[in-house]
């Protein structure tokens, strides 16, 4: 085989393995201010086995010792056959919803200390800054929702449930870890406070908190449709080109009757085009800068864990 003949087929294989889509999901985000990665590994809490996800695309900022990454965990999906999700009108979704999964289900925001998680507490304190028709568009609910999205035509393992599947299960395990390094840090800090206070009495936080958001991009000739129930009670169709299905947050458990779901966007993209997918990494870009320009906030929130830590310390010298 001449080396051309060999390039020529190693791209036509190339091209037959998906990474396509997830490197050009990649490079969309990078030019609307993303930092992202491909493939990055999770330990699936039914399995224990590492397993990936497409994208990950994050936006960072640091407010004193507090840096914080808002992120979404990306995966792409290529299909010639259509979705359909299930949906029911007389659901409507909470202002704060799509939130929910940070929250548990909290939506108190006036006593935002109450959350009992760092990801919560500071969530809940960006969040009692906004009303309920301020929020960024990117954190609302799509209006279509439901709890069930099927591939068409195929059996339980399809590749939209898959989808589903691997971006719950990937925020779930990713969700976890993060706050178990964060007590683990808040340990450490403590420990060293108690040795060193009297020599060192300026100690102050460094924390990481890591916010993830679930997205499937879905890009192929099939169509996504929404399926309802007509005024005559008849099942009916129409076509649309995003959805938000509803999860529980612990993979296994069903999300109807749940105080705490995860709400997962979906995002149906042309089979030649990326112009959806452009737009809503452009606006996902300034909506989680619009979150993070909430700086007193942010301020208050470190400064309440800072308060825990080192009780000892006047707050003046925050």
């Amino acid at each position: 085989m001449s080396n051309q003949n060999s390039k020529d087929a190693a791209l036509k294989w190339a091209e037959t393995q998906g990474f396509h889509l997830e490197m050009k999901v990649a490079r969309i985000f990078e030019n609307a201010g993303f930092e992202t990665s491909l493939l990055t590994h999770y330990s699936d809490p039914d399995t224990n086995e590492t397993r990936e996800i497409d994208v990950v695309a994050m936006i960072q900022k640091k407010v004193e010792g507090l840096t914080i990454h808002i992120q979404f965990f990306i995966e792409c999906k290529y299909n010639k056959d259509p979705w359909v999700i299930f949906t029911n009108r007389r659901i409507k979704p909470k202002p704060f919803e799509y939130f929910s999964h940070i929250l548990n289900g909290n939506y108190h925001f006036y006593n935002w200390e109450s959350q009992n998680t760092f990801q919560g507490r500071l969530i809940a304190c960006i969040l009692s800054k906004y009303d309920c028709d301020s929020i960024p568009k990117t954190f609302k609910v799509c209006k279509h929702l439901g709890f069930t999205l099927k591939e068409a035509h195929k059996g339980n393992k399809d590749a939209a449930t898959t989808a589903i599947w691997q971006v719950q299960k990937s925020i779930f395990d990713f969700e976890k870890k993060n706050e178990y390094h964060l007590n683990q840090m808040i340990v450490e800090h403590e420990n060293e406070y108690e040795k060193e206070y009297d020599s060192a009495p300026s100690k102050k936080l460094n924390l990481l908190i890591e916010i993830p958001f679930p997205l499937i991009i879905y890009q192929g000739p099939g169509q996504l449709f929404k399926a309802y129930l007509d005024s005559n009670d008849n099942l009916d169709i129409d076509e649309i080109d995003q959805c938000t299905i509803y999860q529980a947050k612990k993979p296994g458990d069903l999300a109807i009757g749940k105080p705490v779901i995860l709400p997962i966007k979906v995002l149906k993209e042309d089979e030649s085009s990326y112009e959806k997918i452009e737009r809503f990494a452009i606006l996902a870009g300034e909506d989680i800068n619009a979150l993070l320009s909430q700086e007193k906030a942010i301020m208050d929130m470190w400064k309440y864990e800072n308060s825990k830590v080192f009780p000892k310390k006047d707050e003046s010298q925050f």
